[in-house]
């Protein structure tokens, strides 16, 4: 009796949450086009390759710090793309593996 007031409830919880997680995902889907192809993810890795070898003792300040500025912007583009997990989609796996085990 115990369990089925446990499950019912995490049942109950699960629906409530069901919403927000339609909501949150509203988001458009990638265009082809931003998906970085092979020779420009190369071209940004000698770029960056070439800035850390650079000897940066003669640049001025503004220098450096536009250099820092295309250094974090290709970095960015070069890790853009990956797998984002929210708390609310966590939880409803941990709910799913809770109920089949």
């Amino acid at each position: 009796m115990n369990k089925k007031i446990f499950l019912s409830v995490i049942l109950i919880m699960s629906l409530s949450s069901l919403p927000m997680l339609v909501k949150a995902n509203t988001s458009e889907p990638v265009p082809m086009e931003s998906v970085m192809s092979e020779a420009a993810a190369k071209r940004i890795m000698l770029r960056i390759d070439e800035i850390k070898t650079m000897d940066k003792s003669h640049l001025t300040s503004l220098e450096k710090k536009n250099m820092r500025k295309e250094l974090r912007s290709m970095k960015k583009s070069l890790s853009s793309g990956g797998i984002f997990l929210s708390a609310g989609s966590l939880l409803v796996i941990l709910i799913v593996l809770l109920l089949v085990l």
